[in-house]
């Protein structure tokens, strides 16, 4: 079959009237015109309007939805930490894990809180043996009950005694 078997002359199957409009190519097509007729007015156009109006409700019930994710999101994101926030945190941290670590070590060798400030070392055994050599220099004898040293020698509690303990006056 040829191509111009399969196509139509228009000018051939109009009739010859001198009234008649000139008809376009063929090879140009027509689209009818939007005559702004309502789709409500039709039958079947009513069942389409519906179709169309609950689409548009799932839509804006969708659409309201990532609105309220979005919302979420960036509450979520407003919660969180800048870079610059997280090293300050982290060097707090880091600070407050060695401070911690000096007091532990400074209480298991009784030493006073004044001295545990002044342990040095970046982990946990050169911080003891710093605390063993300050409480070489700390170590004292407990005291007695009523605040007496227990290995101190009694003192006579003769009245010939306390009397010669007595520095006189020159005359």
């Amino acid at each position: 079959m040829s191509e111009q078997e399969n196509t139509t002359d228009p000018a051939a199957e109009a009739p010859e009237t001198p009234a008649a409009a000139p008809e376009a190519p063929a090879t140009e097509t027509q689209e009818p015109k939007d005559t702004g007729a309502d789709v409500r007015g039709t039958g079947d156009g009513g069942d389409e309007l519906e179709a169309l109006k609950k689409s548009l409700q799932e839509t804006r019930a969708e659409a309201a939805r990532y609105r309220v994710r979005a919302r979420e999101a960036t509450e979520a994101l407003g919660a969180t930490k800048t870079a610059d926030e997280y090293a300050a945190l982290e060097a707090e941290k880091d600070k407050l894990s060695a401070q911690l670590m000096r007091v532990r070590v400074a209480a298991k060798y009784n030493l006073p809180d004044t001295l545990a400030s002044r342990l040095t070392g970046a982990t946990e055994e050169e911080l003891e043996s710093d605390a063993q050599t300050l409480a070489t220099f700390t170590a004292t004898t407990p005291l007695g009950r009523g605040g007496l040293d227990p290995n101190r020698s009694a003192a006579s509690s003769s009245p010939a005694d306390l009397a010669a303990r007595i520095p006189r006056a020159r005359r």
